[in-house]
């Protein structure tokens, strides 16, 4: 009697534990996320044949091509409106802008994007414009006439969310033109330079006839130096004006109103490119919407060298399909996730996140139902910090909108894959503010919490030698395994995941 009676009791054990009741099909499915299959993808995804898949190259088309069949081989529904009925292909045209022609000026001197100038925007322009100047800080933006001015704002505004908003705010009280000075210090700024100027620059492409509202009127960020010489004072008189910007000399300087002149990009060429969505349908929670996103595009040829982005974003990619494919494979079996499911591979990350941006934009499921983008960008490598500690992979944006996601995150990595988290470059001040530079941003912008994963930088890096040879594919197979598993439990649990 004793026997049976402890035979039962370790049955409910066992039949109640979590490891072997919910969470035994998790383990099951994550199971079939494989390094071998990883590298079968990925020989095709970084092949030559598809020439470093630059957004509207032939070799981007034959990448959207093969993602699409991945995703239809696997059941995923099409779910892009079209006029033929719903497709897997988001496409979208994009105009190259000249910005070469961007510069600020004053009647001595003229500073372009290689003087430590950067400007972000999409402002059309075929004439320089020009406007008397205004020194003011951000507890007078509201409350000052800035009509036909260009209005230099002062004050730590490094945030280009925060950037965006402010421009825009002035726009709206009639500013020609604004410019951001954050840092009193010209090796600060410098600093800052070197670490956003590719971003800036990089937008060289946007959206043919559709410009984004925060986008419309662009502005500029210049460094002390730089302002000094458009207001013709010296290094000491811009040091006074800039730790008092409502001071008398501030004042005085805005009476005078010295004239600056500028001028910004200019549309050229059009190209045509196109994100890969594949949708599964969840069952009770359906409407609400689980996006998991990698950039599949790269930056094409250099010369006769091809850069295969084998890691950047390969990597991303080959896992987007095999998490896709795990979860199909769940609910053909029955074990079908709660919550819906986007997969998403998107196009013209490396021109400034742009497939992104049109997704959030013209959005095929409501953002307001979209629980969480999670977002792959190289997790095929590690990095000279991990050198003697493979076992890792960085998470960046896991708590900024939402400690329950962090929570959560943290649970299942010490449930199932026991990599160490690292949060370098989660950190607001570090200098390479990783959280602003991915696909997930375009989500976090629009109060979606995220999670971005990512191995660090490596000397292969946007060179021909980022190659398949090179993968540590057991790596990116536990990597690829704790996005599912994460995407699995955000999926399936009962309450949507809470905002701050």
């Amino acid at each position: 009697m004793q026997k049976k009676f402890l035979f039962f009791i370790g049955l409910i054990f066992i039949l109640g534990s979590p490891v072997f009741g919910q969470e035994q099909p998790a383990q099951k499915y994550a199971a079939t996320i494989k390094a071998s299959d990883l590298h079968e993808l990925l020989t095709i995804i970084a092949s030559d044949a598809l020439e470093g898949r630059k957004a509207g190259s032939r070799g981007q088309k034959m990448a959207a091509a093969f993602n699409t069949e991945e995703f239809k081989n696997m059941g995923l529904q099409p779910i892009v409106p079209g006029p033929c009925g719903p497709g897997y292909l988001q496409s979208f045209t994009l105009a190259k802008y000249d910005i070469n022609s961007i510069y600020l000026a004053n009647d001595k001197q003229t500073f372009d994007l290689s003087a430590a100038v950067l400007y972000a925007g999409r402002q059309a322009l075929q004439q320089p414009q020009s406007a008397p100047a205004l020194l003011i800080d951000t507890t007078r933006l509201k409350g000052n006439n800035l009509s036909d001015r260009a209005v230099f704002i002062t004050g730590r505004i490094t945030n280009r969310q925060r950037q965006q908003q402010l421009s825009a705010l002035a726009y709206q009280k009639g500013a020609a033109m604004v410019v951001f000075v954050p840092f009193g210090s010209q090796n600060e700024f410098n600093g800052y330079w070197r670490n956003v100027r590719h971003f800036f620059a990089s937008r060289r492409y946007s959206f043919l006839n559709e410009i984004p509202a925060q986008e419309g009127n662009g502005y500029f960020v210049i460094g002390p130096a730089v302002l000094a010489a458009l207001l013709e004072v010296d290094n000491e008189e811009i040091t006074k004006l800039l730790g008092n910007p409502t001071g008398k000399k501030a004042r005085q300087l805005n009476n005078q109103q010295p004239v600056i002149r500028w001028l910004t990009s200019k549309p050229g060429r059009t190209l045509e490119t196109e994100n890969v969505l594949g949708y599964l349908e969840g069952g009770d929670k359906k409407d609400e919407v689980v996006v998991i996103t990698a950039h599949y595009d790269h930056i094409g040829r250099q010369g006769n060298n091809i850069n295969n982005g084998a890691d950047d974003d390969g990597s991303g990619t080959a896992s987007v399909l095999e998490i896709a494919r795990a979860f199909s494979r769940a609910k053909a079996e029955g074990n079908g996730p709660r919550r819906s499911i986007l997969f998403m591979t998107v196009t013209a990350e490396e021109m400034g996140l742009i497939g992104s941006q049109y997704y959030t934009l013209h959005p095929v499921l409501p953002l307001s139902q979209t629980v969480v983008d999670l977002n792959i960008d190289m997790i095929g490598r590690y990095d000279p910090a991990h050198k003697n500690n493979k076992n890792f992979v960085y998470l960046v944006g896991s708590d900024k909108l939402s400690a329950d996601l962090h929570q959560l995150s943290e649970q299942t990595n010490a449930t199932y894959t026991q990599l160490q988290l690292d949060y370098t470059y989660n950190d607001e001040n570090h200098p390479d503010r990783i959280y602003y530079r991915s696909d997930h941003w375009n989500f976090a912008k629009n109060n979606i919490p995220i999670i971005f994963y990512f191995s660090g930088v490596h000397e292969d890096y946007h060179r021909p030698t980022d190659t398949v040879d090179k993968i540590a594919f057991d790596l990116l197979e536990k990597r690829a395994r704790l996005v599912f598993h994460t995407a699995w439990a955000i999926a399936n649990r009962d309450a949507r995941l809470m905002l701050d």
